[in-house]
């Protein structure tokens, strides 16, 4: 009887979802989860692992839901690549000041912007031939616009953050559907 290392007990274990690594990819974890431990096991079994899973959950999504729940799911998970840059920090200078966030988006982001004060509508493009999505940019993009419903709640949410009120984001074009440069509306 051969006994397994603890490297190859949890790369085995995750490897079969025992460890729930999937929900890790989405971010519901907490810091005792087992999968942590991948970090110094094998950082890039790990990844290939939550690509596979997230790239299998979203052509699940796909297959299965309407376009609405798709995005009202993909919009809620904005929220946690808006914590994981720590936008709130970021935001706090333009709370209140829209015209100083535009700036700050400009001449730092690149962004091209357009403020309708008075039809409480503002156009947001990116200005880049490139999705910005941490979730993309990887060596092996998780493919197809689906994503772009993610991008529309990080933008809600850095909008509502600065505007202090709810607005609604909707892409207007996009990298992913192959134009070239992502463009939000944002209405409040």
């Amino acid at each position: 009887m051969s006994h397994l290392s603890r490297k190859e007990f949890l790369q085995k274990a995750c490897a079969f979802g025992i460890c729930m690594g999937g929900l890790n990819a989405v971010g519901m974890t907490n810091e005792y989860s087992v999968c942590k431990v991948l970090d110094d096991v094998n950082d890039n079994d790990s990844r290939k692992i939550h690509h596979a899973w997230v790239a299998s959950l979203l052509s699940s999504l796909d297959a299965n839901l309407s376009q609405d729940r798709i995005k009202s799911i993909l919009k809620s998970c904005a929220e946690a690549h808006y914590e994981h840059l720590s936008m709130d920090m970021l935001l706090k200078p333009y709370v209140g000041n829209i015209e100083s966030f535009i700036d700050f988006l400009e001449k730092t982001w690149g962004w091209r912007i357009s403020y309708n004060k008075l039809a409480r509508t503002i156009i947001a493009n990116e200005n880049k031939s490139y999705c910005v999505c941490p979730m993309i940019k990887t060596p092996n993009p998780i493919a197809g616009s689906t994503m772009c419903y993610c991008s529309e709640g990080f933008a809600e949410k850095m909008f509502s953050v600065v505007l202090e009120l709810p607005v609604s984001a909707s892409i207007i074009s996009s990298v992913l559907k192959g134009d070239n440069c992502c463009i939000y509306r944002i209405e409040f």
